[in-house]
């Protein structure tokens, strides 16, 4: 009887034997994926100040308006700072 149980158990572990390599390839391609689903916290973090800081930097330029022509120089300066955020989250992907 235990020759028996002994037999079928090699039987179940041989047909079992052939889901191992395929355990550890898929392990391998889920961490491959979890990794690429990670989102970047400090991209994050450079976008939505960049984009908070050059919008209301953006909104106090009639603040600063003058004749001396500041006002400009300010919506250049929120301005840079937008497109920076932007272009930082396009290209930190």
């Amino acid at each position: 009887m235990i020759l028996e149980l002994l037999l079928t158990t090699e039987a179940e572990r041989d047909e079992l034997k052939i889901f191992v390599p395929k355990y550890y390839e898929t392990d391998k391609r889920a961490g491959i994926l979890e990794e690429k689903l990670k989102t970047n916290k400090t991209n994050e973090i450079t976008f939505g100040v960049g984009i908070g800081v050059g919008m209301a930097i953006i909104g106090l330029a009639p603040f600063f308006w003058d004749d001396k022509g500041h006002g400009w120089l300010v919506l250049v300066v929120g301005a840079i700072l937008t497109i920076g955020a932007i272009f930082s989250r396009i290209f930190n992907k």
